[in-house]
Formats: C-alpha cells, sequence, structure tokens
C-alpha cells in the first residue's frame, strides 16, 4: 500500500493532531518555555496526558474502523490538560488535543472507487483486507 492509500484510509490527521497535543503539554510543563518548571502533580500530569494522547493517536492510526473511542479519549484528555497541567500547555497542547479528537471521532473514510466497490460486493458483508 502506497503511503497516500494508507494516509487516506484512516483519520492520519487527527491522530497527527493528537500526538502533537500530548507532546506539546510535557514540553511546556517540563521544559516551561523558559519560564517556570513544573514539578509535582503538574508535571506527572504532564506526562500522563502525553502517555495517553500518544496512545490515543497510535490506536486511532491502528484501527481506523474504531476512530471514535481515540477520539473521545482525546476529548477527555485535552480538558483534563487544561485542569491539571499547565492550563493544556499554554492552551496550545488544548487546541490540538482537541482539535485531533474531533477530527477523529467525526472523520469517515472516502467514497470507495469502482473496483473497490465490486470487491465489497463480491465478498458480502465481509472485510476487505
Amino acid at each position: 500500500m502506497s503511503w497516500t492509500a494508507w494516509r487516506r484510509s484512516r483519520p492520519f490527521w487527527g491522530g497527527l493532531l493528537i500526538m502533537a497535543g500530548g507532546v506539546e503539554v510535557v514540553w511546556t510543563t517540563w521544559g516551561g518555555l523558559g519560564l517556570v518548571q513544573f514539578s509535582g502533580l503538574a508535571g506527572a500530569t504532564g506526562w500522563l496526558v502525553c502517555v495517553a494522547a500518544l496512545t490515543a493517536g497510535v490506536l486511532a492510526w491502528w484501527s481506523p474502523d474504531r476512530c471514535v473511542l481515540p477520539g473521545v479519549l482525546a476529548l477527555a484528555i485535552a480538558f483534563v490538560s487544561l485542569v491539571m497541567a499547565n492550563l493544556g500547555g499554554l492552551f496550545l497542547g488544548f487546541l490540538l488535543l482537541s482539535t485531533g479528537g474531533a477530527m477523529t471521532v467525526t472523520w469517515a473514510p472516502g467514497p470507495y472507487s469502482e473496483e473497490e466497490r465490486q470487491r465489497r460486493g463480491a465478498l458480502g458483508d465481509r472485510q476487505v483486507q
């Protein structure tokens, strides 16, 4: 499968934004952008948000037919990060997580080509690999 076909067969941009939001939250929490480095609960929550966001983004890519769960998970992570992890990475991580989560929840596969429709019709209800 080519890169373009792989990317179009799953919520690629939603998963990418989710993972970028998680990395941004932990980067802001631990790097501090030269302001204040957070430790304790804010630092630990930043790492938890990052790990959960990376997991949600990979799940969105790994299993595109079940992309609603990672999207909802990313939206929940976004709101948790807003309260617990330095205002969601100074709001940028919150925006990335919530946008990626919304894109992942609302993602639907594109229209199938004529060849793909014939293959699916010949197989009936079974899923095409």
